[in-house]
């Protein structure tokens, strides 16, 4: 599907289908008959592979903007100005603020109509933003346009305690495309869930909270080890982790949670690497 250029997209930080920024169909016409393209960020770099149902493999990628994508998670909320193409969100993991990507439409040189890619690589986006959604509270938000059929475009994300909330879209209103959040599912385990654990190789009851707690309980309990404390926050101030003897009193697996990644355990030789 991806030819030559698998080693970048195996290293992809997100990935992200969008609406034909070409004329696949030379109509003249950007529209759904057109084929779906993907925007691809690694790092600081952002891709731009266009699609094609005639052939499973990919063109070249094509680089947009100016390498500094490092810190945005991307959306595509759909054709916000009627031209067919998709605007891009990104949201910066830092500030929160939601930037828009205004698309626009060009010509190649023989006259074929397509997205004006430059506009990727203009300052004025990251100048102003739509809106800004808590970063320390919803890690990844994403768009799945108009949700509601109101006319406006939306988006959802999932707290770091297991809620998956709607960010309503809205004409501008004090500085924000978005309403206030509304709470649509629960999905996880909220760190305010807690329970007391204890074993024989526990040293005394441990209280296990939130996703760490849905792991533990997922992969069996006491069956699958001994807590030996309580969650520990890492070391970047944002992640959390237990470690956990085995039936012989063994410290040898360990649950580590992250709000990228959520909750994973890890044992034998890839959690020896990993904590040397």
């Amino acid at each position: 599907m991806f030819g030559d250029e698998e080693p970048l997209w195996a290293d992809a930080d997100q990935v992200l289908v969008i609406a034909s920024t070409n004329d696949d169909n030379f109509d003249g016409v950007l529209d759904d008959a057109d084929d779906p393209d993907l925007l691809i960020r690694r790092e600081s770099e952002l891709y731009l592979y266009l699609g094609s149902r005639a052939d499973r493999f990919l063109g070249a990628p094509i680089t947009l903007g100016n390498a500094d994508w490092q810190n945005m998670t991307l959306s595509a909320p759909g054709d916000l100005n009627g031209d067919g193409l998709s605007e891009l969100w990104a949201r910066d993991k830092t500030t929160g603020k939601v930037h828009q990507y205004a698309s626009r439409k060009g010509t190649d040189a023989f006259g074929a109509v397509g997205a004006d890619l430059t506009v990727y690589g203009e300052p004025g986006a990251r100048a102003s933003s739509i809106g800004t959604i808590p970063a320390g509270t919803y890690p990844a938000p994403l768009s799945n346009g108009d949700f509601e059929n109101d006319g406006f475009a939306d988006l959802y994300a999932m707290s770091t305690d297991g809620l998956l909330y709607e960010f309503p879209g809205r004409a501008m209103q004090n500085g924000s495309a978005f309403g206030e959040a509304r709470l649509l599912a629960k999905i996880g385990t909220s760190w305010n869930e807690c329970e007391a654990v204890e074993g024989g190789h526990t040293g005394g009851k441990r209280t296990l909270c939130g996703p760490i707690l849905a792991k533990f309980k997922a992969l069996g309990g006491l069956a699958f080890g001994h807590p030996t404390s309580d969650p520990v926050t890492a070391a970047d101030g944002k992640g959390r982790y237990i470690h956990l003897k085995n039936s012989t009193g063994e410290e040898d697996r360990s649950i580590y949670w992250s709000p990228e990644t959520g909750a994973w355990s890890i044992q034998g030789g890839i959690r020896q690497k990993w904590s040397t």
